[in-house]
């Protein structure tokens, strides 16, 4: 269903958005839509009055808030700030909300670490679905980049799988464009996926002993096994066999279990 999108922006200006639409648009082969654009100045509380009318007048479907961090004058730290943004997000209904945060600094550390947006755990517990979307550190080509989608939070049905995306700028004013791959071609992204997905996909190439997975996952051994005994789709094909012998595990499709 095609709907209208409102952007509400605290981060850049329309010049800046406009040209990033086009370039995208212009990657993807379609045409650029209308979409409504306002440049904000004030917080989100105080532009809210006139942004509920736009939204009934315009019949606007979705809007998208680039970012929450600077949309609230309040510490984001603070409760009360959560709740009143996520309050004032509430009053846009029935337009879709979405909602750009920044990472906390765990996330920024850790490339394993879940993301989770910075701020009061409010930010998390009143989202009804989080993507994380973290960039490779390594890019190998020039005017490219790999970007994984993590489906977080979900309140209301299932997660969604990672999603690997390999996107490729021409220049700094031609097209922008996206091409699925997979996320195993990007070792740098696999390392946010769950640890199964990551033993799953090794063993996909045969089975292995402990130790191998354990030092190709940069995991402790024990980690890895209490995982494996956890998976459905895998067996222990050996049991080690004596002191420091590791056992060796496949996936159940390959070995009629």
């Amino acid at each position: 269903e095609v709907g209208k999108l409102l952007i509400l922006d605290w981060e850049t200006n329309a010049k800046t958005t406009a040209n990033r639409l086009r370039r995208i648009c212009a990657g993807l082969g379609v045409t650029a839509p209308s979409i409504r654009y306002r440049a904000c100045m004030r917080s989100l509380p105080d532009e809210l009055p006139s942004i509920r009318e736009e939204i009934s007048r315009e019949k606007i479907t979705c809007v998208m808030i680039d970012s929450i961090g600077f949309a609230m004058t309040g510490a984001l730290t603070d409760d009360e700030t959560a709740r009143g943004a996520l309050a004032c997000m509430r009053q846009m209904e029935p337009a879709t909300r979405i909602c750009v945060a920044h990472v906390n600094a765990a996330t920024a550390r850790d490339p394993k670490t879940p993301g989770r947006p910075f701020g009061s755990a409010f930010f998390w517990n009143g989202m009804r679905s989080g993507i994380e979307v973290r960039r490779a550190q390594d890019d190998q080509i020039d005017g490219q980049i790999d970007v994984g989608l993590y489906h977080r939070k979900t309140n209301d049905g299932w997660h969604h799988k990672p999603v690997a995306l390999q996107v490729a700028f021409d220049g700094l004013a031609g097209p922008i464009a996206f091409d699925m791959q997979s996320m195993t071609d990007v070792p740098d992204l696999q390392t946010g996926t769950p640890l199964s997905s990551r033993i799953r996909q090794l063993l996909k190439m045969g089975a292995q002993n402990v130790n191998e997975l354990a030092e190709e996952l940069d995991e402790k051994p024990d980690i890895v096994r209490t995982t494996l005994h956890r998976m459905k789709d895998t067996v222990r094909l050996s049991s080690g066999g004596g002191k420091g012998q590791t056992s060796t595990w496949g996936l159940v499709d390959e070995h009629n279990a």
